[in-house]
């Protein structure tokens, strides 16, 4: 719900999307579930495809993720 909420108000909201961003791509560094962890990876990608300029922040996240699961 919380991931849904993100996405929803970064669409209303663009100018403040990179600051949603941010919240996203800290959440992946918190603990949590996996189905949690996969709908914020998937709500990152989501707003990296609509807002393009907050795409290198989106790739520099996600890659971060992934080097973490490593």
């Amino acid at each position: 719900v919380i991931v849904d909420s993100v996405t929803t108000m970064a669409a209303k909201f663009p100018s403040k999307s990179k600051n949603l961003l941010k919240f996203l791509g800290e959440t992946l560094r918190e603990d949590g579930g996996v189905g949690f962890k996969k709908a914020a990876v998937i709500a990152i990608i989501k707003l990296i495809e609509v807002q393009q300029h907050i795409l290198d922040d989106g790739l520099a996240y996600l890659c971060e993720f992934i080097e973490d699961c490593e």
